[in-house]
């Protein structure tokens, strides 16, 4: 099995050497845990290119576009990143391509008193006084938990005293694990294995934050715009869906949200 280079980046993205039998992918935090095995099935059929995997936050992304640097496949997890990027000309409209959808959870302590009517939001306004979410500078889920506050009168609790904001989600959640806070804003695939005594998942309708599509684009200056497009179509190729979903992810056009 043919072996890639796997770069895990939390807050400075450096540019690597290069040749150009290198194909060089600059993606969100939020894939680390299923790219690395959908790039290994690419990799294994393309003898002559080397793979390189870098992951980061959307701040450092933005700040990458600006400085106009490296990367030959940009994977986004927020709209807003991808639009800059096209502005800017760092990649071509006409090359975006949806490869894979995540839903935003709040995982959270159960209600004191049952009841089915409850939703996240009464919760939010009259249980849980403590929270913790992703920075929404660097997080899709932040920003997309902050728009769903927003949708229900509640975004005052993003700035509140009792609300932490993370550098990405897993830090997020060990707030939770430490009892620090009754409530966590996370993604679907940060569930997989995580159990934390007393608390459940409440699903939010996706109608109160911006979609969380992952969109992958190829460079406009990339030196290997062949393998960049080949790789982007095994990404988003149905054969690809059992593994996405594996990691919790849904595909870009599905209705429903799965819980893990």
């Amino acid at each position: 099995m043919k072996s890639f280079a796997l770069l895990l980046l939390s807050l400075l993205l450096a540019t690597p050497l290069r040749a150009d039998t290198t194909l060089v992918i600059v993606a969100d935090n939020t894939l680390r845990a299923a790219l690395p095995e959908l790039t290994q099935i690419w990799a294994d059929k393309q003898p002559d290119m080397n793979v390189e995997l870098q992951f980061t936050n959307a701040e450092t992304m933005q700040k990458q576009i600006v400085d106009n640097k490296g990367g030959d496949v940009l994977i986004f997890a927020n709209a807003d990143d991808l639009k800059e990027a096209t502005k800017r000309g760092y990649i071509l409209a006409s090359e975006q391509k949806q490869i894979a959808r995540n839903d935003l959870i709040v995982y959270g302590r159960k209600a004191l008193l049952p009841d089915e009517e409850l939703e996240w939001f009464d919760l939010v306004a009259r249980e849980w006084e403590t929270l913790a979410l992703g920075d929404p500078s660097r997080t899709a889920s932040g920003r997309a938990a902050q728009a769903a506050l927003k949708k229900h009168d509640l975004e005052a609790r993003v700035k509140g005293k009792e609300t932490r904001l993370c550098g990405n989600e897993a830090a997020a959640l060990d707030c939770a694990r430490r009892a620090e806070v009754e409530a966590v804003f996370v993604l679907n695939t940060d569930l997989g294995k995580t159990v934390i005594d007393g608390f459940v998942a409440y699903p939010i309708n996706r109608a109160d934050y911006p979609g969380i599509f992952y969109i992958a684009a190829p460079t406009k200056n990339t030196k290997a715009p062949s393998a960049a497009r080949s790789y982007i179509q095994s990404l988003a190729a149905p054969e690809s869906l059992p593994i996405w979903t594996k990691y919790g992810f849904n595909r870009p056009d599905a209705g429903t949200v799965q819980l893990r």
